[in-house]
């Protein structure tokens, strides 16, 4: 089940981010979230969080609603340090959600 990006804040869960006829929706989604938190509407699935202006609470903040969205509690701050923007993150989540369904990592496991 692919989110939507105007569900981006809706609660609704997936259980593998997948992507959806018009592209990559899950991405999407993500990106309509940091848009959100950094009221940027103009931001791109390349841009950095960080260097648009975004701080940790606002990371935190967002990582909330992400974990929320994907099921994934284990997702934690240096998880979007080292996977800043949009598109890497998207990519991020779904390579842990591949490797291992049901098993938390460590930001430093080797994972791309």
């Amino acid at each position: 089940m692919a989110l939507r990006p105007d569900e981006a804040g809706a609660g609704r869960r997936v259980t593998a981010p997948a992507d959806g006829p018009d592209g990559d929706s899950f991405e999407a989604a993500l990106l309509t979230l940091w848009q959100q938190a950094l009221n940027e509407p103009g931001l791109s699935a390349d841009d950095d969080f960080f260097a648009s202006g975004g701080d940790s609470l606002m990371a935190i903040r967002v990582l909330a609603r992400v974990r929320r969205i994907v099921d994934r509690p284990e997702l934690t701050l240096p998880y979007m340090l080292k996977y800043p923007s949009a598109a890497a993150f998207a990519q991020f989540v779904r390579t842990l959600t591949a490797a291992a369904p049901d098993v938390a990592r460590e930001p430093d496991a080797g994972l791309p």
